[in-house]
């Protein structure tokens, strides 16, 4: 062993033993079995599956992904709507939302109202409603359905279908006479706001703005539009009468101009631009991203991916984005993962991290980039067991102890270093396991065997440790083992042939018995051709307990 190693597997031992005088000084619980090796493997569900489906990749090697994969936009909506699977958001679908699925504005400033009612985001056609979405409706069967936009949005037809099989009462429309003055209606939609934070994206050009629904969700703040190159009167209007002390900026100086901004810092508010310098589009879905995980108590566990070539995948899985609190991040304008969105996912991998949700098909993210993003968000090693969980030997006799090691995937890790440290389980203890401290690598199956004896009797701790993708210690669980002196005498016993010790401390010795007078004849096949022979036999076999107390 190198100076190095030597100098790491002390400091360990030092660390271990500090836990195990922690963990046995205040309590000795039952520790859970070890998993074995087939538990961490689960079955690969076929991919990439069947579209208009929700497609799940998981069991080999790499973090799991859901994804909606939608043969439209419509049907990608659809799936993340109607979704009962276990990654569902909490949608309360007794109100549906439903948009034009061909034009971005709508859509993104009703991410606002669905955050209002906890509702999922549907896509229509202008002039007729798709049979995807008819689906979606048949499966959620809403009390209430609300058109997000104007006739000139969603033309009048659609909304009458929709009344004449949902009822006049129970269709209603927000929408004004443009996209500014809808984001507006919608805005005023709930009443005032619990917030006095209010997003400002581009009406004119999607990239900037389409992560930032997620964050209208969750914290409540309005969605309001502006043309890029200057702040559109009815929106600085509805800054004033909403009582907005704060405005996030979503994207850069092409997305929205400095005039914008200034006019908007004119009405006494606070504006933050988020954006990352010298960035596109996935450079600001990141910075939404960082900024919803930093200050607004995201999770960084789970993701949402969605193309950044196209708008409607993203918008629609702003709601169920919102209601889990995880972050959107898209791809760039070619569809790919580029620097500032792999800048992103390796910040974020960790072993807490549990899932990535991809919103629509094949095209709209390729495998090519699902498999990128898993890659770079699997880690480790994460996680090591121990097992047996406890064993009883005697003095001198070797006892193995087997270590598996993890990733964040669950999957094993080949060619780890795992220490096995063993201490002298109680404070004075005369047991004295060694070695105290030895190393070695897992193999293919993520599999390592450490082998540990004692000269005297009494009980040890025994706990495998791996450096963690942090650079910490991550820790199995003690194991426990117990070396008996064999200090006892059996007598009597009818031809002894094994010796074993329980889990009790107890010897347990087998015993062949003696024959008897109970014979049986039978015909067995001789040198000579067949011959009768007979067997005679007792009931004196046992097995047989043996302890201290005789």
């Amino acid at each position: 062993m190198s100076a190095a190693s030597f100098r790491h597997a002390g400091a360990v031992r030092r660390r271990v033993a500090a836990i195990l005088a922690l963990v046995l000084a205040v309590s000795v619980s039952p520790f859970a079995p070890a998993a074995s090796a087939a538990t961490w493997l689960v079955e690969q569900t076929d991919y990439p599956g069947e579209p208009g489906s929700i497609v799940t990749r998981t069991g080999d090697g790499l973090v799991p992904t859901v994804r909606w994969r939608g043969e439209t936009r419509h049907d990608t909506a659809r799936l993340i709507a109607a979704d009962d699977s276990p990654f569902r958001a909490p949608f309360e679908t007794s109100t549906v939302l439903i948009a034009r699925g061909d034009l971005f504005p709508d859509a993104l400033a009703g991410s606002y109202r669905a955050g209002q009612t906890d509702s999922p985001i549907l896509l229509t056609q202008s002039d007729q409603i798709t049979g995807q979405t008819l689906e979606a409706l048949e499966e959620l069967d809403p009390e209430s359905i609300v058109l997000l936009g104007g006739t000139a949005a969603i033309s009048a037809a659609v909304e009458d279908e929709l009344m004449a099989t949902y009822g006049d009462d129970n269709v209603d429309r927000i929408g004004g006479a443009e996209r500014y003055e809808t984001a507006v209606l919608l805005a005023a939609s709930g009443g005032d706001p619990e917030t006095d934070t209010a997003i400002v994206a581009s009406g004119e050009n999607f990239p900037d703005a389409l992560v930032s629904g997620a964050l209208a969700v969750s914290e409540g703040f309005p969605m309001l539009l502006t043309r890029p190159e200057s702040l559109t009167a009815v929106t600085a209007e509805a800054l004033n009468d909403l009582g907005i002390d704060n405005v996030l900026l979503a994207g850069g100086l092409e997305a929205v101009s400095q005039d914008v901004e200034d006019a908007i810092a004119d009405l006494g508010i606070d504006v933050e631009r988020v954006r990352e310098l010298g960035a596109g589009r996935s450079g600001t879905a990141a910075a939404f991203a960082r900024l919803a995980v930093e200050r607004y108590g995201y999770t960084d566990d789970h993701l949402q991916l969605a193309t950044g070539a196209d708008f409607p995948d993203a918008l629609t899985v702003a709601p169920h984005a919102g209601l889990e609190e995880a972050p959107i991040v898209i791809t760039n304008a070619s569809g790919v993962v580029d620097a500032e969105l792999q800048a992103y996912l390796d910040e974020t991998v960790s072993c807490d991290f549990a899932a990535l949700h991809i919103a629509g098909g094949l095209l709209a993210v390729t495998t090519d980039v699902e498999d990128t993003a898993r890659e770079a968000l699997t880690t480790g090693p994460c996680a090591v067991q121990l097992a047996p969980e406890s064993a009883t030997n005697l003095v001198g006799e070797t006892h193995t102890v087997v270590a598996f090691v993890t990733n964040s995937a669950d999957a094993p890790v080949a060619n780890e270093t795992v220490t096995v440290v063993a201490m002298p389980a109680s404070d004075p203890s005369t047991a004295t396991p060694t070695p105290e401290s030895q190393t070695m690598l897992t193999d293919e199956s993520g599999t390592a065997f450490a082998d540990i004896t004692s000269a005297t009797p009494g009980e040890a701790a025994i706990v495998a440790c791996v450096t963690g993708p942090e650079g910490g210690d991550r820790c199995s669980d003690p194991v426990t083992k117990t070396w008996l002196a064999a200090d006892f005498l059996a007598t009597g016993l009818a031809g002894p042939r094994g010796v074993d010790i329980g889990r009790d401390g107890a010897a347990y010795v087998t015993e062949s018995g003696f024959g008897g007078d109970e014979c049986v004849t039978t015909t067995v096949e001789g040198p000579e051709g067949e011959e009768e022979v007979e067997f005679c036999f007792g009931l004196s076999g046992a097995v047989t307990r043996a302890d201290d107390d005789g």
